[in-house]
């Protein structure tokens, strides 16, 4: 169903003015040219976030905003709404509130479905405002287990004979359940991996890999021919690793897929990153900065020059940090700025920023595409990754003849930065001069906020922190940082991860980062100057109010969001 045209208007032309009447039919046009849903357009063309989106909805009906994340949804509340019902009228019931039943609907204002609702639960319904893509992925949820549909397929697969199977068919409905299934789980990445005698399918939720399905091995020439036919890779190439991209429509929004295949003693391993259109991540109210360290961010990035350094090891979410930051400065000037990234390769792409995809086999590398940026009038460029002397060169001196430059580099903490960058021969003059803020992350799970559980840490506990992880001085400094209630430090009390059915068992839901900000200051610049060793500039930085990453955590597991084995796999005292 979803919202009409006319609606659409009334809210983004007339109510809000995010679009004026010849971009709002502009966006009609292409949605209609490029078949995607009108909705997905029109946050492209506002440059809005998803989460700016819903917001834009939910003050126009004067209801709450719902993202109907899989993990919240309560699927026996969900049930007391007939399936067909809630697929004909776009709506999920996905919890309790006193004495209604919060209900998710993508017109709030449809009054008869809302009444409809009410006599056929006999309760009060509290309506809230969802996407309808988030609707439609919910309403999988009525299938069962999402993973069951996987199961089924192979166990139909197992127990026909190979004489009468149709491998064509069995593959493609084998790939998209695995496909789709990656997508409304949230999976970051699909693991396909050959043995000796079966084929197992892995994805990564959370940061972790779980086993979803054992394939025949008899399927995995199929399997592997099918997605190098859909990413346009040389089917008949099995002896050299190869890389590609697809495209898939799924439940209305295109979620965009990235292969990489390397050659095993049993066969073609698969891995394909999934990378949703939607881009949800890229806000970065919703990466897990506390308030202080958020502000501190915001400031920096209204910076007319300089340089911005996300670091940490790989998989930490540097990426996603840095367009989080483009999705900022756009927020607020896009019509104002050009801006401009290099990388390798484009994960996401985003509206009306000119993107750069490296090619070394051309010589289009990092620094050769900073060379030529330069004399295309940037006022801000964000190049993906520092791998080498000349493209640190080319990025400090971007920044400081007059550009901001956001870049990422792969350091153990934030001083540590400054030491690598001298590594790469950038003398320190230069660093101190063009380097403004630093900030170092590592991605820790999320507590299930629906069966996570209180308890009191015995002096077992407590002991073992004082003596591995300096538990008093860093208790300590969060107390004289005054980012932390004395009520949570006085009264301490931890959580611990449960399961239940919303986390699938896991006692975990998505993920949050750990961060470690660090702003240069005139006494950090004169130590750089200076030539200090890291323990000196860290020293100063801590003097200064620098909070560390396991600061950051500690007021993470206070505050119930991690628990205290997951800090302490993640962070460094």
């Amino acid at each position: 169903m979803g919202l009409s045209e006319q609606l659409y208007r009334k809210i983004f032309v007339d109510e809000k003015k995010v679009l004026n009447d010849y971009e709002f039919s502009r966006a009609i046009r292409e949605s209609v040219d490029s078949k995607r849903p009108l909705n997905q357009v029109l946050i492209e063309h506002a440059y809005l976030s998803p989460r700016q989106y819903l917001q834009l909805l939910a003050d126009h009906f004067q209801v709450p905003p719902s993202d109907l994340k899989v993990g919240t949804i309560d699927e026996d509340v969900m049930r007391k709404i007939p399936e067909d019902f809630a697929n004909k009228n776009l709506t999920v019931a996905f919890g309790m509130e006193s004495d209604a039943i919060k209900v998710a609907l993508d017109d709030p204002s449809n009054k008869e479905v809302i009444d409809q609702l009410g006599q056929m639960l006999q309760s009060r319904i509290a309506p809230y405002v969802a996407s309808e893509y988030s609707i439609r992925r919910a309403l999988v949820l009525y299938s069962g287990d999402l993973t069951q549909r996987i199961k089924q397929i192979v166990v139909k697969i197992e127990d026909k004979p190979p004489a009468e199977e149709n491998t064509s068919s069995q593959t493609v409905e084998l790939l998209t359940a695995i496909i789709e299934t990656a997508v409304l789980v949230d999976s970051s990445d699909v693991h396909i991996e050959p043995y000796e005698s079966e084929v197992i399918v892995r994805f990564r939720i959370d940061g972790l890999l779980r086993t979803i399905a054992t394939v025949p091995k008899r399927m995995e020439p199929s399997i592997v021919a099918r997605l190098k036919v859909l990413s346009e890779l040389k089917v008949d190439q099995t002896r050299l690793p190869q890389d590609g991209r697809f495209t898939q429509i799924i439940k209305g929004q295109e979620v965009n897929f990235r292969i990489s295949t390397i050659p095993t003693l049993w066969g073609e391993k698969i891995v394909l990153r999934v990378l949703p259109r939607e881009a949800h991540l890229f806000d970065i109210h919703n990466l897990g900065l506390l308030e202080n360290d958020l502000k501190i961010i915001k400031n920096y990035l209204k910076m007319p020059h300089g340089m911005i350094l996300v670091t940490g090891p790989t998989g930490s979410g540097k990426t996603t940090t840095l367009y989080a930051c483009l999705q900022e400065i756009g927020n607020d000037r896009i019509d104002l700025v050009n801006i401009n990234t290099i990388e390798d390769p484009v994960e996401y792409t985003m509206p009306r920023i000119n993107q750069i995809q490296t090619q070394a086999e051309i010589d289009l590398t990092f620094a050769s595409g900073l060379r030529a940026l330069l004399r295309q009038d940037p006022d801000i460029i964000m190049v993906g990754e520092i791998r080498d002397e000349e493209t640190a060169d080319f990025a400090i001196r971007s920044a400081l003849v007059g550009r901001l430059v956001l870049s990422s580099l792969h350091t153990n903490d934030a001083t540590s930065t400054i030491i690598r960058l001298m590594d790469m021969k950038i003398e320190p003059y230069l660093i101190s001069s063009t380097l403004s803020l630093v900030i170092t992350q590592r991605l820790a799970r999320r507590l299930c906020p629906y069966c996570r559980r209180q308890y009191k840490p015995d002096n077992k506990v407590i002991n073992e922190l004082k003596r591995n992880h300096d538990f008093d001085n860093n208790l300590a400094r969060l107390k004289s940082s005054k980012q932390l209630e004395e009520s949570y430090t006085d009264n301490m009390k931890f959580y611990e991860a449960v399961g239940c059915k919303r986390c699938n068992g896991q006692g975990y839901s998505g993920r949050i980062g750990l961060y470690e900000i660090l702003a240069i200051s005139e006494n950090l610049q004169t130590a750089i100057n200076n030539r200090e060793d890291n323990n000196k500039i860290r020293e100063i930085a801590l003097s200064e109010g620098m909070k560390t990453m396991f600061n950051d955590g500690l007021i993470k597991v206070f505050k119930g969001e991690i628990d205290l084995p997951e800090l302490i796999r993640v962070a460094y005292s």
